[in-house]
C-alpha cells in the first residue's frame, strides 16, 4: 500500500505505540459498549483497570492518561459539556476550560480566566493581541480583522 508523500511504513509506525505489545487487546469496553481503556494512548489507571469513568448519561466523566495526568469533565443539566479540568500528573499547571454556549474560556492556576474563542456555524473568532515585530531586516504588524466594542481585535479562523 503506497503512503502519502512517500513516507515509509516504518517511519509511520515509530509514532504509534502498541500498548499491549501485540499480545493482547489494546482496547477494553464496559457492558454498555463504552471504551474504558486504550493501551495505545496509555488511557488506564495505574493498576491497569478502567482509565475512563462514565457518568449516568454514558458521557466520559474522568479520563486517566498514565504519565500525563487526569481530565475531569462536568456537564450541565442538558448534558452539554460545561467544564474540563486537566490536572498534570507531575504537578504542573491545572488547566480549566469552561464552555458556555458558544463561548470558550480558559484559565490555569498561574493565569487568569481569558476568552479563547467564540464558535459559530462558519468557524470561530479568536482574540488577537496586537503585535509588532522588527528584527532589523523585516517588520510585521499583526492585528485582527474585527474591532470589538472594548477596543480589542479579533479574527476569523
Amino acid at each position: 500500500m503506497p503512503f502519502k508523500n512517500d513516507i515509509s511504513a516504518s517511519l509511520l509506525l515509530q509514532f504509534f505505540k502498541d500498548g499491549s505489545s501485540g499480545t493482547g487487546n489494546d482496547y477494553v469496553y464496559d457492558d454498555n459498549g463504552n471504551l474504558v481503556a486504550d493501551l495505545n494512548k496509555e488511557i488506564k489507571n495505574l493498576s491497569g483497570a478502567n482509565g475512563i469513568v462514565y457518568n449516568h448519561l454514558d458521557k466520559p466523566q474522568q479520563i486517566k492518561i498514565v504519565g500525563k495526568g487526569t481530565i475531569n469533565i462536568t456537564y450541565d443539566a442538558d448534558g452539554s459539556k460545561f467544564r474540563r479540568i486537566f490536572t498534570a500528573e507531575t504537578g504542573g499547571a491545572t488547566k480549566i476550560t469552561t464552555y458556555i454556549n458558544e463561548y470558550v474560556y480558559e484559565e490555569t492556576n498561574t493565569t487568569p480566566i481569558a476568552a479563547q474563542f467564540i464558535s459559530f456555524e462558519e468557524g470561530r473568532i479568536r482574540p488577537v493581541t496586537l503585535r509588532n515585530e522588527d528584527n532589523g531586516l523585516d517588520a510585521i504588524s499583526l492585528a485582527g480583522n474585527i474591532t470589538l466594542s472594548n477596543g480589542k481585535k479579533d479574527r476569523f479562523q
